[in-house]
């Protein structure tokens, strides 16, 4: 899980320090950083929920794998939508600085979850060849 951690990490540290260069050269505004923050810690936790269901779910049987991950999935999309309407309508934050940070996260994050997979079930694929050729 760490080297999942990592590249999350690095997405919000460049992420963030460019938010922070550009509220200090009063190029944003105070709603428009806090709409940024809020984008943020959704994608985060998208992220890491995405992340604990690949990990719960790795190693069962196929239809509790697709279950979890693609229900999960399912799941993820209809909270995060309602948490987006939510933080739109009575937050009362930048609209447009909120959606534009959110979907720059949530595409960045997205490929970070994407990768996490295909590494992990690559490895899992090339583990059983190996037992197969073995065995």
């Amino acid at each position: 899980m760490s080297k999942t951690i990592k590249p999350v990490v690095a997405i919000f540290i460049i992420g963030y320090a460019i938010i922070a260069i550009l509220y200090f050269n009063d190029s944003i505004t105070q709603d428009q950083l806090t709409a940024s923050i809020y984008a943020g810690l959704l994608n985060l936790f998208n992220s890491f929920i995405a992340f604990y269901l690949f990990e719960k779910s790795r190693g069962k049987p196929n239809k509790i794998f697709l279950l979890s991950v693609l229900g999960g999935m399912g799941a993820r999309l209809v909270v995060i939508l309602t948490a987006v309407i939510i933080f739109i309508k009575f937050l009362n934050v930048d609209r447009d600085g909120f959606i534009l940070v959110f979907f720059i996260f949530y595409f960045l994050l997205l490929s970070v979850e994407i990768m996490h997979f295909y590494t992990n079930v690559k490895a899992k694929n090339i583990m059983d060849t190996n037992e197969r050729n073995d065995g």
